[in-house]
């Protein structure tokens, strides 16, 4: 990493033209004799850099962060051959095909999706992302925007991101009506690709050389690689089997609820989440509609791609390629990127949107297309319709818009442009919050529920019950040494190089930082504010590290010209802290340990990773499979994803089943509950205590009346005795 430390290579094309016109560029006057506010910059940054590397030595030192059990006892094994691989593979691209390193990465990727689960999910995730890409650019172009002047990498991934908006909002209003077929979703996705596929030729040809290092430098290539890289690790995570708690008892339920049924029932007596904002599960339910769970997997990691493009392109107005790549590969090392890509939750596309969004907003300033107003309008009421979260990101985002010098209230822009993007916005953002309060008396069901009182749930109020104390002196350092108290991790689960960077982009918010970084700055502080201040939970705040990453984009360019060479010196760190990230990747889950386990031996390894970490699974496909349709109780970890029957669960996603279980005095009442609801069948762990909702005069019933038909792993499936119970009519 040491080539990217070269002063002439760190300065951005306008920062070197800047330099040359004027010699004092980045102070804010000429500097008069003696002390400047130059000087002041440059002592300031030194000062802040020094003291914010102490903070994290002390923090290593107190906190102990690497006597955790961050590996399982494959992880290292799989991670020296996949480091080894692949620097044989750049190192012979770098002295034979520099510039096919890109392709030839892509053709290696494809191989190991085909190998791990064949053809189908890939070509299916191809054609539904070309449909949405095909879709999104002949809106855009309708609106009067121009592919070829637009640059590719916001071009491209706003095209796709807009598309994949009216997509979910057309599934949304489908799984009203039992129409989920695939042939049908087929049909549909096929038109945009008939009817514009001549932008995916166009695309296709421009895509391919975005990120080639087409030029001699070796430090191009060598951030381009370490990105690359990053970028493999969390592709190999979306490659295995789903085995995350929300996505098998919400994420991925939902598609296979909609496959089995072909409609979504948006019961909330059944489930409590039935109405909450879906646009990902919408999503989800399209590609696995089309190309089954992996494809569905698939979808969610090019969102991660998106995101990465755009931080590239918004790097790139600062930085020169080297050090902007560097730059977005501290993102893409989070390990919390590891978390929400390898598992089906809906964090990605909500970046996504949110960074597009802000993405279209900053082109909306330098070029006045309508388009870009619209197509923010539309990301931003598909995020709003992704999670109740966005809100607190789009807040700010529209404000700043607005109030900032050239805004959109100024500028001269066609009413018909401001009233559409106006009305995409609530036609995307609203139907979600109005058909649960149409339903529940509650827009945020089943949240607020202490101000909106569903008649659903009347004596029922929900409460977060892991909510940690935030203290905002010390929220940062909390957030990276003690993770574990903001969600179910161990602790570094954030990465280590937001403690370092974001303070030392407050030095250089001065004159004019409304107009050039209001928008990110804005989503960034007051989107993290919120989101710690009513629910805080690490998850939550990831939409907000694009925008934390694009501030230090601009930190970097920044400390060119206040500090060159401690610039030189943070670089070099940075790429350290990159490193250091990769070894905490698995601290943000428990499923990630081994690192990858599709290896090359064949199927078998993926039964036994599915077996391990969700043995309920083939428990379910057993049910499907000699009991079709049947119901099931639940008892432990409700991993109901693929159940063709009704699922019952005693926890708080259930919560009117779970007050009938505890309202059971003895094992007699148990049996009559179980007649009531016609089960015959209870999945539950072994060991009974496992199952802490589980009441103990239910769980003496299970042991006096239950006895063992199936098991997998650590869960069995139980039927009833009929003797002696009152058994089901």
């Amino acid at each position: 990493m040491v080539l990217l430390l070269r002063y002439s290579r760190l300065m951005s094309p306008r920062d070197k033209v800047n330099r040359f016109r004027n010699p004092h560029y980045g102070s804010s006057t000429t500097p008069a004799p003696g002390w400047s506010l130059a000087n002041l910059w440059t002592v300031s940054f030194c000062t802040a850099t020094l003291a914010l590397a102490g903070c994290l030595l002390h923090g290593f030192s107190a906190e102990h962060l690497l006597r955790q059990p961050i590996w399982g006892p494959l992880g290292i094994q799989h991670l020296v051959v996949l480091i080894g691989g692949y620097t044989l593979f750049a190192a012979a691209c770098y002295r034979f095909a520099r510039k096919l390193f890109i392709s030839l990465g892509a053709a290696l990727a494809l191989f190991l999706a085909v190998t791990s689960f064949g053809f189908g999910p890939v070509a299916a995730v191809a054609f539904y992302a070309g449909s949405a890409l095909a879709l999104g650019d002949a809106l855009l172009s309708a609106l009067g925007a121009r592919r070829e002047t637009a640059p590719m990498l916001v071009r491209a991934p706003v095209a796709f991101l807009v598309g994949m908006c009216v997509i979910v909002f057309g599934i949304g209003l489908a799984v009203h009506f039992p129409v989920s077929y695939p042939s049908i979703y087929v049909a549909a996705l096929s038109v945009p690709l008939v009817l514009n596929w001549k932008a995916l030729r166009f695309y296709a040809h421009q895509l391919v050389h975005c990120f080639l290092p087409v030029t001699r430098s070796a430090a191009a290539f060598a951030a381009s690689a370490l990105l690359a890289f990053l970028l493999l690790i969390h592709f190999l995570a979306s490659l295995n089997p789903e085995v995350g708690y929300d996505a098998l008892v919400i994420h991925l339920t939902v598609p296979s609820y909609v496959d089995l049924h072909h409609l979504w029932a948006f019961d909330v007596r059944n489930f409590i989440w039935a109405v909450i904002p879906m646009a990902a599960d919408w999503a989800f339910t399209g590609a696995y509609l089309v190309g089954g769970e992996y494809a569905a997997r698939l979808i969610n990691f090019l969102y991660l791609l998106a995101t990465v493009a755009l931080l590239y392109w918004f790097a790139r107005r600062w930085l020169r390629r080297p050090v902007a790549l560097l730059a977005v590969s501290l993102f893409a090392s989070t390990p919390l990127v590891q978390l929400v890509t390898g598992s089906l939750f809906v964090e990605n596309m909500q970046a996504a949107m949110l960074i597009a969004a802000a993405a279209s907003l900053e082109r909306l300033r330098r070029t006045r297309e309508p388009a870009c107003l619209v197509a923010a309008g539309v990301l931003l009421g598909t995020a709003a319709a992704t999670k109740l979260g966005s809100l607190a990101f789009i807040l700010p985002l529209v404000l700043i818009a607005l109030i900032r010098p050239r805004s959109v209230s100024r500028a001269k822009l066609p009413l018909w442009a401001k009233a559409v993007a106006v009305g995409v916005f609530a036609l995307t953002a609203l139907p979600p919050y109005a058909y649960a309060f149409w339903v529940t008396a509650n827009p945020f069901y089943p949240f607020m529920s202490g101000v909106f009182h569903s008649p659903a749930y009347p004596n029922i109020v929900f409460t977060n019950p892991f909510r940690p104390k935030v203290y905002f002196a010390t929220v940062l350092y909390g957030l990276t040494f003690h993770s574990h108290e903001y969600m179910e991790s161990l602790d570094g689960s954030l990465g280590f190089h937001y403690l370092l960077l974001i303070p030392l982009s407050a030095l250089f918010l001065g004159r004019g930082w409304i107009s050039r970084l209001g928008l990110v700055a804005a989503a960034a502080v007051v989107g993290s504010v919120l989101i710690l201040y009513l629910q805080p939970n690490l998850r939550y705040l990831y939409p907000s590290l694009p925008f934390w990453s694009v501030l230090t984009f601009f930190t970097f360019s920044a400390g060119i010209r206040a500090a060159p060479g401690v610039l030189r010196v943070l670089l070099a760190a940075c790429a350290g802290l990159v490193l250091l990230n990769v070894w905490f990747i698995p601290a943000s889950g428990w499923w990630q340990k081994d690192l990858y386990e599709w290896s090359l031996r064949g199927r078998s390894s993926y039964e036994k990773y599915e077996d391990f970490h969700a043995p309920v699974r083939k428990l379910v496909t057993y049910l499907n499979l000699r009991h079709p349709g049947e119901s099931v109780w639940f008892v432990g970890r409700p991993q109901i994803a693929g159940l063709q029957g009704r699922a019952y669960l005693s926890n708080w996603y259930q919560p009117l089943f779970q007050d009938e279980v505890s309202r059971c005095a003895k094992p007699e009442d148990v049996a009559d509950l179980l007649a009531r609801h016609r089960l015959t069948h209870i999945i539950a762990p072994r060991d009974l205590h496992e199952a802490e909702d589980l009441p103990e005069t239910a769980r003496t019933f299970l042991r006096q009346s239950t006895e063992k038909e199936f098991e997998n792993g650590s869960y069995l499936l139980l039927r009833l005795r009929l003797q002696g119970i009152h058994a089901p009519e």
